[in-house]
């Protein structure tokens, strides 16, 4: 839902960069992407004219848990190339097209998988991995325990502005939660807590 032209331009507007990932309801501009990292040429980034493009490269190794994991970032600064997908030219106003590829071993099987994005980002491939890998931190930490501890997922509401006002609640009772050192457990055990004494549900809310 973030790889729209209003929230790119917002962003922008605010002064802020952004690194949006290219899925399918941008098809066109996906497989153009897609295309020029998965080419063959991909590995020495020249064009088919024989000339050097301008890129970034970095690449990271985890091995823990029985399972190791390579992260490979690629930068292509030269989109000129792409404004062709648009009669109004480049209306995301990015500067470089990226591909994160991550390549998982375990118990002698091998996976890669390739993501795309578009960004405002200065073109450092170093520099895009990690902001890539903390927001992965940040959405996982954050939505999984809204999901499991407060069913989010499940929740029937479906008017737009009630959903609005239900996430910032959940949001609301989250951080008290974590701010809570009184009581002990997880988000789920405090929450049950809560309900059951109002004297836990007092002492969160004064957290």
């Amino acid at each position: 839902m973030g790889c729209q032209k209003n929230i790119a331009q917002l962003i922008i507007n605010s002064g802020g960069r952004y690194l949006l990932g290219l899925k399918d309801n941008h098809e066109i501009l996906h497989d153009r992407v897609k295309e020029l990292f998965e080419s063959e040429r991909r590995r020495n980034l020249v064009t088919s004219y024989g000339d050097k493009i301008a890129h970034s490269f970095a690449h990271t190794f985890d091995n823990s848990h029985g399972r190791s994991e390579y992260r490979r970032c690629w930068v292509i600064t030269n989109v000129d190339y792409l404004d062709e997908l648009d009669k109004n030219g480049n209306q995301f106003g990015f500067n470089s097209v990226v591909c994160i590829e991550n390549e998982f071993h375990k118990n002698g099987k091998i996976s890669i998988d390739s993501k795309y994005f578009i960004t405002t980002i200065e073109p450092d491939a170093k520099l895009i991995l990690s902001a890539k890998r903390k927001h992965w931190g940040i959405e996982n930490s954050l939505h999984w325990v809204l999901d499991v501890a407060f069913n989010e997922d499940r929740c029937s509401v479906r008017n737009e502005k009630a959903r609005e006002n239900f996430g910032i609640l959940r949001h609301i009772a989250l951080n008290l939660i974590r701010l809570n050192t009184s009581l002990k457990g997880g988000v789920g055990p405090k929450r049950k807590m809560a309900a059951w004494n109002p004297k836990n549900l007092l002492a969160i809310l004064a957290s």
